[in-house]
């Protein structure tokens, strides 16, 4: 076979597989009623809202079907990352109180270290002035 001929095969090849999941995915709901209840059962069970488990009932196309899987995941996806960013705030802000009492208290041993080493300072030249007279 030419080139001409592979690259018409080819397209040919394409366009009916295009066709045929256009018509998979726009193909009207034939989901008989006890499917349907079946699938709004599912839905509750799965700890979806009675909106969700209402709309299983609603003839939807497979493509329709899809995109409401990919809101539900996105939302889902977001409250995550919002959660996760809420976590990650409230653990640096403890780190921040923490490293700022640690801070403290080191300001503070440090504080009190001089000050002992001042009064033992202040004894030896007391001590020294004393011994010298």
């Amino acid at each position: 076979m030419n080139n001409t001929v592979k690259t018409i095969l080819i397209a040919v090849v394409i366009a009916a597989l295009a066709i045929f999941g256009l018509a998979a995915l726009t193909a009207p709901d034939e989901r008989t009623v006890g499917e349907k209840v079946g699938d709004s059962v599912d839905t509750l069970s799965e700890g979806e809202g009675l909106d969700d488990a209402a709309r299983e009932f609603e003839d939807r196309t497979t493509m329709e079907r899809m995109g409401d899987s990919i809101e539900e995941t996105t939302d889902e996806a977001v409250e995550n990352i919002n959660e996760a960013a809420d976590n990650a705030a409230e653990n640096i802000e403890e780190a921040y109180e923490d490293a700022k009492d640690s801070m403290s208290d080191a300001a503070d041993e440090a504080e009190e270290e001089s000050r002992e080493f001042s009064e033992e300072s202040e004894q030896e030249l007391e001590t020294n002035d004393t011994s010298a007279q």
